[in-house]
């Protein structure tokens, strides 16, 4: 699968989980809103669940699932004990909230079967790097569409028109790291300090070229960066972002890297912030040649690297 280098979009496994409860024994709740959790903000991926069962002969069935100013509603069709009775489709409609105020911003049909409406049914959303979007179902989970998710995250509810025995109630989440920042107070105050230091691998560093495995990656632009002493971090160098990206998501004078020393000359151990903020460790690694010309960046299980040249300190 493609990385915009370096964007990782692998299903990896969550590591912040909020909630997950599987009810062996159905917990009955009233009609109205029952609160599953909440999300933080900087979600990197998401995935939000509701399974229930509502009075199967009761009309006008509905229930929802609620991610911050995001709701989707199943309106399930009414059961019938005619062994011919034909299930209509069910209508889906997604709306944002705010306030007092409604938007709907789509209605959708999805064909159920005759256990689908009588017994337990799921609302679920499925968020990752990419796209968040929204499946409903019985027996099987059926796609509906792609909905937003909003990456500041806010309360996740459910709600139900009648009495309800719920099976499931889910709001797991994995969150991107906070952004780190070079303690600058401006860009002109970092190449300031760059020209004016006499540290050998404190430098600017221009895109040079790539080699890149098409199949397992893709270059997120032709970056120009600073390598600066960590503050923080003895012995080690901060990567920091000046231009050249090609979206909106790194902003200069973030800390997208750090070079950790080893014990061979010239050769750095590589932490790096992809494209959307998730850190990347281990089995990367970043050399300097021994005329301080050239940086290489490698990462070696996607078959990849790219070079930087030095730049004069007062460019």
């Amino acid at each position: 699968m493609k990385h915009a280098l370096l964007s990782l979009v692998l299903a990896l496994a969550f590591t912040a989980a909020a909630r997950d409860d599987w009810f062996d024994k159905p917990l009955e709740a009233p009609a109205g809103t029952v609160e599953v959790d909440s999300l933080g903000c900087n979600i990197d991926r998401a995935m939000l669940q509701v399974r229930a069962t509502l009075p199967r002969k009761a009309r006008g069935r509905a229930m929802s699932l609620r991610w911050g100013s995001v709701n989707a509603t199943l309106f399930i069709p009414d059961w019938s004990e005619d062994p011919l009775y034909l299930v209509p489709e069910a209508a889906v409609r997604v709306d944002t909230l705010a306030g007092d105020s409604t938007r709907t911003l789509g209605n959708y049909s999805v064909r159920l079967s005759h256990a689908d409406i009588s017994g337990p049914i799921s609302i679920k959303v499925v968020a990752d790097g990419h796209s968040a979007r929204l499946y409903v179902g019985g027996e099987y989970q059926q796609y509906v569409a792609a909905v937003p998710l909003d990456p500041a995250g806010g309360r996740v509810t459910a709600s139900f028109s009648h009495k309800a025995k719920i099976q499931r109630l889910s709001a797991e989440a994995r969150y991107l790291p906070v952004p780190e920042y070079a303690t600058f107070a401006s860009i002109d105050a970092l190449m300031a300090y760059l020209c004016s230091s006499a540290d050998i691998n404190e430098a600017v560093w221009d895109y040079l070229d790539r080699d890149i495995d098409p199949a397992l990656a893709s270059v997120g632009g032709r970056y120009r960066l600073a390598t600066v002493k960590s503050p923080s971090r003895p012995g080690t160098y901060d990567i920091v972002y000046l231009s050249g990206a090609d979206t909106s998501r790194r902003e200069p004078g973030r800390i997208i890297g750090h070079l950790s020393p080893t014990i061979f000359i010239g050769t750095y151990v590589l932490d790096w912030y992809d494209a959307r903020g998730r850190l990347l460790t281990g089995d990367q690694d970043a050399q300097i040649t021994p005329d301080h010309a050239i940086l290489t960046l490698r990462w070696p299980l996607l078959r990849s690297q790219l070079r930087f040249s030095r730049s004069p300190k007062n460019k």
